[in-house]
């Protein structure tokens, strides 16, 4: 199957997988092979980003191309062209790799990283490359999960047919664009100790306090919040007193950020857009009458079915490059 014309999304929330390691386990948590295993990541996108729609249009459009010979792939195609992203339902079906971030898991938990978005997942056999804001190339550990960024890809059909049709999408670069808070594997410590007090009674040999031969231990005879080798609080130093230095605070100290440089908006204005492309407003060859701009009725099981319209863009614009009519 063919790679499709290099596409980039709108910024979204890294919420998964890794950067640096591959995957070694599958979702039942059953060894992948050493030659199978890829480097993986889940990207979260708000339901309502306006670029969304147009991002997945493309992906339908190479998707429809790629699955030209397979009519109930084609079928599956352009419903969910028309109506992602207002009804995840019609993802179903076809292998997107794109998850309803609202819908339970297999032990039917909704994670609070992915409430109120869609999760795009993207696979490479290679290390992924990493960029910061000036697009140049940084290490791939720089970029934490829960930081902001957007991904340069590629999608392709994977080949498959029936339920196992689908494309995959396969990251180029991963920008970094804005700081978030840093998403840890596991539980919490609250989470962990939540019914584990501190004990009241510590085993023999155990000190509450630092004991001799620890670094972190206050030799002898030095009073409680008196550091051994400065002046006691409040003592002449025989130094005269004198002003900070121009610019630094009285206490002596410069400003500090905890080392980090000030975090942009996690939403800049000007990301890069995406390809605009339409849909055919006629059927391909062996295209089912359900494609978008057939004359069969709306999909059963959508909400108000015959008052669903088409998305305009999708139904009625420009055709895209390498479909049927284009």
């Amino acid at each position: 199957m063919t790679q499709s014309a290099i596409m980039n999304t709108s910024v979204g929330r890294w919420i998964g997988g890794s950067l640096t390691e591959k995957r070694d386990t599958d979702m039942d948590d059953r060894p992948i092979p050493a030659d199978k295993q890829q480097y993986e990541i889940g990207i979260a996108y708000r339901k309502d980003d306006p670029k969304l729609p147009e991002l997945f249009r493309a992906i339908a459009g190479h998707a429809w191309n790629e699955f030209a010979r397979d009519p109930s792939a084609q079928q599956k195609i352009g419903q969910a062209a028309q109506y992602f992203p207002q009804y995840p339902q019609v993802l179903d079906g076809f292998s997107w790799k794109i998850s309803d971030g609202d819908k339970p898991n297999r032990k039917g938990q909704v994670s609070e990283h992915t409430r109120g978005h869609y999760v795009f997942y993207f696979k490479s056999s290679f290390p992924i490359r990493c960029a910061n804001q000036q697009n140049a190339e940084i290490p791939a550990d720089q970029i934490k999960r829960g930081y902001f960024v957007d991904v340069s890809f590629t999608c392709a059909g994977n080949g498959e047919t029936g339920d196992r049709a689908g494309v995959y999408l396969n990251p180029q670069f991963v920008r970094l664009i804005a700081f978030g808070e840093e998403i840890r594997g596991g539980v919490s410590a609250a989470e962990a100790f939540a019914n584990a007090p501190v004990p009241s009674q510590l085993p023999p040999g155990a000190s509450a306090m630092p004991v001799a031969g620890n670094p972190a231990a206050m030799p002898a005879g030095v009073p409680q919040g008196q550091m051994p080798g400065f002046p006691q609080t409040g003592a002449p130093t025989g130094m005269p007193a004198s002003s900070p230095p121009a610019g630094m605070p009285a206490n002596g100290f410069p400003p500090s950020n905890n080392g980090l440089p000030a975090q942009p908006n996690a939403f800049p204005s000007n990301q890069p857009g995406f390809p605009v492309p339409g849909v055919p407003t006629t059927p391909g060859p062996g295209a089912p009458a359900a494609f978008p701009g057939g004359n069969a009725p709306s999909p059963t099981g959508f909400p108000g079915n015959p008052a669903v319209q088409p998305h305009p863009t999708f139904a009625n614009g420009p055709g895209m490059p390498g479909f049927p009519g284009a």
